[in-house]
């Protein structure tokens, strides 16, 4: 009997015991794992979260409280988070941007297929950078023709050939050939290349001193001062001793500019002195000083100047004009360019105001001796700075660039470059 009542007590003992065992185990594991999430949760706010979590290989997620959490989900189980993605959506994918992040990498030639001489300083110092697109380059090299995106050709030089240096089925139809001039119709007549049937129809944009130009080069521009420029008028005009000065190096002009300053000095007001004082080259003239020279000789004793051009032809306006506006002179201006339309009155004198040289001798003499008339056209030029046609050139080049990087835009065909630039005319005033 007591045999049985120990056993029985022996089976309960291990029986309790094994009970208590599996609670304590399952209590403890259950402890456990709150211990280490709330353990890994108070990292995750810690500066040390990110390697908290790489450490662990738990994902980090909100939770549905608002507030922050981890989930213990190892990696292994991250490819069961699944869920539709779209690029389009995303503002950090892929978006539209307000840059064209392909224009490095498509490189647009221009080939100067015949650039005058005294161009070539002006090539070198060409600056791509400077322009609103960056992929351009300037070039000269021959070998490169049918890679290139433009071809000029100037049309005053030697050079471009009697035909075209390939045939219309030979060219890139993106390809733009351009000719160029900064010479009248007039000073290119002797050049007899571009009169060459095969030219008709051959380009397609006009590089020139025209307004109306594809390529606007003028041979400068004015630029409005930011602020008015504080002077002693009163000196500059009291300094200067002498009326006219003319500098010229092109003698016998078609446009007849000498004989118009031959009857100006017969025409003085006491009949002996002469009006102008001829400087350069040709007959009668004093000296032939620098240009350096010329212009402190005018700051220091002129009060005018003769930016006569050499031939009259349509809006031909050359650097006479814009290399002595900057100067402490009145210029006054011969020519056919629509000088009243594009530049300010009061700042410039035009012959073709006057109805014979005769009287515009008579106007000049009297304004040399009008202190307060005289001192407003210098107070008119100066509200404007000068910039001239080395500046421009590099603005043409960038000009060029943009047209060609927007090619669907400016495609056109010339078909008689002559009749874009017209014709020129003979003086009547003389």
């Amino acid at each position: 009997m007591r045999t049985r009542m120990a056993k029985r007590r022996w089976i309960l003992a291990i029986v309790f015991t094994t009970i208590l065992f599996h609670v304590f185990l399952i209590t403890n594991k259950w402890f456990g794992v709150h211990s280490n999430q709330a353990s890994v949760r108070m990292r995750a706010y810690s500066p040390k979260a990110t390697s908290v979590l790489g450490e662990t290989g738990l994902a980090y997620s909100p939770a549905a409280d608002g507030t922050n959490s981890i989930d213990a989900i190892t990696k292994d189980d991250l490819k069961h988070i699944k869920g539709k993605f779209s690029n389009t959506k995303s503002p950090f994918i892929d978006p539209k941007l307000n840059i064209n992040t392909s224009e490095a990498f498509n490189l647009h030639n221009i080939l100067w297929w015949n650039p005058p001489k005294w161009m070539n300083d002006w090539i070198k110092e060409t600056d791509e950078r400077r322009c609103s697109y960056t992929n351009c380059k300037v070039t000269t090299d021959r070998t490169i023709l049918k890679a290139s995106s433009a071809v000029v050709f100037s049309v005053a030089d030697t050079g471009m050939g009697s035909r075209p240096p390939l045939t219309p089925n030979e060219r890139n139809p993106n390809q733009a050939w351009i000719f160029y001039t900064l010479e009248s119709p007039y000073n290119i007549l002797w050049q007899q290349e571009h009169k060459r049937p095969d030219w008709l129809n051959m380009f397609n944009w006009s590089w020139t001193y025209k307004p109306d130009s594809d390529i606007f080069h003028p041979y400068g521009i004015l630029q409005t001062r930011a602020m008015t420029l504080q002077r002693n008028y009163s000196e500059i005009f009291r300094k200067k001793t002498k009326l006219a000065a003319w500098a010229v190096s092109h003698c016998g002009a078609v446009s007849k500019r000498d004989r118009y300053v031959e009857l100006l000095n017969h025409l003085s007001s006491d009949g002996n002195a002469s009006i102008v004082d001829i400087f350069g080259s040709c007959k009668g003239a004093l000296s032939k000083p620098s240009k350096e020279q010329i212009e402190n000789i005018l700051d220091e004793n002129y009060k005018f100047y003769l930016g006569f051009e050499n031939s009259l032809c349509p809006d031909y306006i050359t650097e006479k004009f814009f290399m002595y506006y900057k100067r402490d002179v009145i210029t006054i201006v011969r020519g056919m360019g629509e000088y009243e339309k594009y530049f300010p009155k009061g700042s410039f004198l035009n012959t073709k105001d006057f109805p014979s040289p005769e009287d515009l001798a008579k106007f000049i003499v009297n304004l040399a001796v009008d202190e307060e008339r005289y001192i407003e056209y210098l107070r008119m030029k100066d509200r404007f700075s000068v910039k001239e046609r080395g500046f421009m050139y590099q603005d043409a080049v960038c000009s060029i660039c943009h047209k060609l990087n927007n090619i669907e835009e400016y495609r056109k065909t010339i078909v008689d470059f002559l009749d874009f630039l017209g014709t020129c005319v003979q003086p009547k005033d003389v």
